[in-house]
């Protein structure tokens, strides 16, 4: 346990260090998260502009739409933030990922505080939160207690399963060396998730659901809110989102071991 505080105060200062390191340039610092801002405008009036031209997308109109969009951005803007663990294959051919091996901190905490992106937190998390308020206030959902809860929990089950991912991603690396087929392959798959589960193949749907599964990020917890339609497989597959983040992380930890006791060093 002590252990454990020790190295989470570690891994505090060292976030702390690399954000006073990026503030030494504040204006170009504040002005990348204000870029990334667009983006997120550019999705949701790209959504509205279809919704307009075709009308309701499967039973899913405008705001829920956007709903599920901000259910999607949260977790991706807290993932982003540790995005340096899924360039793994950079340390490893450089011969950079020595010096890790050489401190005695866990290796795969010193990789993700190597360098944070504190930007997409502020620039995606933020106003995926601001979306997912003004969604629930346009579609008149009377939270309770029980919903309240259930989102928390929906929102910290899919940021686990975003961050196990791309641990598992970079993890990749240590048997491929070369990570950018797979990291290309899982951040275009990421995309289905701006529409509903429903509108896809069936073989799509389980890529999504049982494969690399985004859907438990936002379309199940989305399902549990409004039910434009049924839910491929199984209603209550809403509900494991927290328990699925979890297990993702935990094998995507396995996988990082297994690789790290398989690297052998960059070599004279």
């Amino acid at each position: 346990m002590a252990s454990a505080v020790r190295s989470a105060r570690l891994y505090g200062l060292l976030l702390l260090a690399d954000v006073r390191s990026r503030m030494q340039y504040r204006a170009n610092y504040i002005l990348l998260m204000i870029t990334i801002l667009p983006t997120q405008l550019l999705t949701l009036a790209f959504v509205w502009m279809l919704v307009q031209r075709f009308g309701r997308i499967n039973g899913w109109g405008f705001w829920e739409l956007a709903f599920l969009n901000g259910l999607i951005r949260v977790p991706q803007g807290i993932g982003y933030v540790f995005r340096s663990v899924m360039f793994v294959e950079n340390y490893i051919l450089a011969g950079t990922l020595d010096k890790f091996l050489l401190r005695p901190r866990d290796v795969l905490c010193q990789t993700i505080a190597e360098r944070c992106n504190f930007a997409s937190f502020f620039g995606e998390a933020v106003p995926g939160l601001a979306i997912l308020a003004a969604s629930a206030h346009q579609l008149r959902l009377a939270f309770g207690a029980l919903d309240v809860l259930y989102l928390a929990a929906a929102l910290a089950g899919g940021t686990m399963i975003y961050l196990g991912l791309m641990v598992a991603q970079g993890a990749a690396c240590f048997f491929t060396l070369r990570g950018s087929a797979l990291r290309t392959f899982m951040l275009t798959t990421q995309e289905y998730t701006s529409y509903p589960l429903t509108i896809y193949h069936p073989l799509l749907q389980l890529l999504l659901t049982f494969v690399l599964p985004f859907a438990f990020i936002n379309f199940y917890p989305a399902h549990h809110f409004f039910r434009p339609g049924p839910a491929p497989f199984a209603p209550w597959l809403a509900y494991l989102t927290p328990a699925l983040g979890a297990a993702v992380m935990y094998g995507a930890w396995r996988l990082w071991r297994a690789g790290l006791a398989r690297y052998q060093g960059a070599g004279s």
